[in-house]
């Protein structure tokens, strides 16, 4: 009998909407019950919560599993938590929904996910308040000297104290509205994950999350992980319901390219790889195994040594030798019929074109069960996690492969090379930038669909002549990430 999980998203991006329904097609055991796009927002546009909320209660009687964004939630969005005006009453009032899920269906199991919110270290309101613009390097400046316990007057002056005063009484509204939510962890929510949102080691963030922290301790909670991260989360927690349905838990053997990689602290994030690997796989119910023979899953881990650059500054020199030895051993997994997962994180936002170039000469793209190099460390492991334990129960299939080849257009090709082409080459004829390329499906998209076919015809003219690349959406009207189809 088909299960049924209920998923409220935590935007309408693909990251966060697309992934999850490709995720759950992998199998033909399970049923997403996702609200239709249209009544979700649109970046800073929330979403519109009574339809929200009436697709939730009408949904809820007849799911197994619920997984909640609760910023989707309570303020639209992961966008809206970060503009929103809301006052604590109404905020309280739509948290309150979760208790009246379980009023309805006392069988459900809740899994929800609550975002610390992020606090940039650069100047930009793409996605922060309109103010963020000219002051969000101060703020967070500030925010850093605050915790540090250092004079941070010379940072502030009269033109800046308004937007200052707006920005940390919303951080203190949405803190406040986690501890609520941790307060509902006893008897409501059965797993709760909190993500930090490009996290440092210093400032308001980091200060909301030793807040968090107290309060777990103080409420003596142990269902609760708190670890770097954000859009990957709803796969994750996808992966742990699913573990819950089977009643099982996965095995995963890990194979790092260098031993040191353990110990790096990915970018945007703030702790040791190695320790954030460890709360993914428990988050998704599943199991860290030594026992190479025992595992289900090999998680291959394509780190550096010791940093993690930008994509689009590839080192020179490429290590051949460490790069072929972690292939061999892909294909002795593949031998010994372990799934296999490749986080292809050399780089953030990016994968490593060199090693997968030399993956598809000696091992061949097609054989690998699950890749994703997108963004933030995080943000791939999450991703290569999940994928690899649906495919773990049901087996590969023309799903699982097609969202393979999404990822190599869009975290390899796109995101490590095109995107800074295209950007630099093309977008100035076109009077457009980084942050505005026209229209959702417009000429740039059509530019996009293009040089990615090139290069993947070019590069990789295995997969270019077995697959086709049917369309591509830029959907926040912006390069920074693009949704990509591809059919077999």
């Amino acid at each position: 009998m088909t299960k049924k999980i209920l998923f409220v998203p935590l935007d309408e991006r693909p990251c966060n909407y697309s992934f999850p329904e490709k995720l759950i097609k992998c199998s033909k055991d399970y049923e997403l019950l996702e609200p239709s796009r249209s009544i979700l927002g649109s970046k800073k546009e929330p979403t519109n919560y009574c339809k929200l909320e009436k697709f939730i209660l009408d949904n809820c009687k007849k799911a197994d599993v619920a997984v909640i964004s609760i910023d989707q939630l309570l303020y639209g969005g992961i966008v809206p938590s970060r503009v929103h005006n809301l006052d604590i009453d109404t905020l309280s009032n739509r948290l309150s929904i979760l208790k009246r899920i379980k009023e309805i269906n006392p069988n459900i199991i809740l899994y929800c996910f609550l975002l610390i919110m992020r606090c940039p270290n650069y100047s930009s309101s793409d996605e922060e308040p309109d103010y963020y613009e000219k002051y969000g390097e101060i703020i967070n400046k500030i925010g850093t000297k605050i915790h540090k316990k250092e004079d941070y007057s010379s940072c502030l002056n009269d033109e800046i104290k308004p937007y200052l005063d707006d920005y940390i009484n919303r951080r203190k509204k949405n803190l406040e509205m986690i501890k609520r939510t941790l307060s509902l962890s006893k008897d409501i929510i059965d797993f709760l994950i909190i993500p930090q949102d490009d996290s440092q080691p210093y400032g308001f963030t980091m200060m909301d999350r030793i807040e968090v922290l107290d309060a777990i301790k103080e409420l003596k909670l142990d269902n609760i992980e708190l670890y770097p991260g954000a859009d990957e989360i709803g796969l994750t927690l996808l992966s742990r319901a699913i573990n819950k349905i089977n009643s099982n838990k996965k095995l995963i053997y890990l194979d790092f390219m260098y031993e040191s990689s353990k110990d790096i602290i990915p970018a945007y994030e703030n702790k040791p790889l190695l320790d954030t690997i460890k709360h993914h796989i428990n988050a998704s119910g599943n199991l860290i195994t030594d026992d190479y023979n025992k595992a289900d899953i090999v998680l291959f881990l394509n780190y550096d040594k010791d940093k993690e650059l930008e994509s689009v500054n590839p080192v020179n020199i490429i290590d051949k030798d460490a790069y072929i030895k972690q292939i061999s051993r892909m294909i002795i997994a593949k031998k010994n019929s372990k799934i296999v997962g490749l986080v292809d994180k050399f780089y953030v936002n990016g994968g490593n074109i060199e090693y997968m170039k030399l993956l598809n000469e000696l091992f061949g793209i097609n054989n690998i069960d699950c890749y994703s190099g997108w963004n933030t460390s995080s943000n791939s492991l999450g991703t290569v996690i999940a994928f690899s334990t649906v495919i773990s129960y049901s087996g590969r299939s023309d799903n699982s492969s097609i969202f393979v080849v999404e990822r190599l257009y869009d975290d390899l090709i796109y995101q490590a090379k095109m995107r800074k082409y295209i950007v630099e080459n093309m977008l100035p004829k076109l009077g457009l930038n980084y942050f505005d390329s026209g229209d959702t499906q417009g000429e740039v998209s059509i530019i996009v669909r293009d040089e990615l076919n090139k290069y993947m015809k070019e590069n990789f003219f295995n997969i270019y002549s077995e697959y086709k690349l049917n369309e591509v959406r830029m959907p926040w009207k912006r390069m920074f990430e693009i949704d990509v189809e591809v059919s077999k």
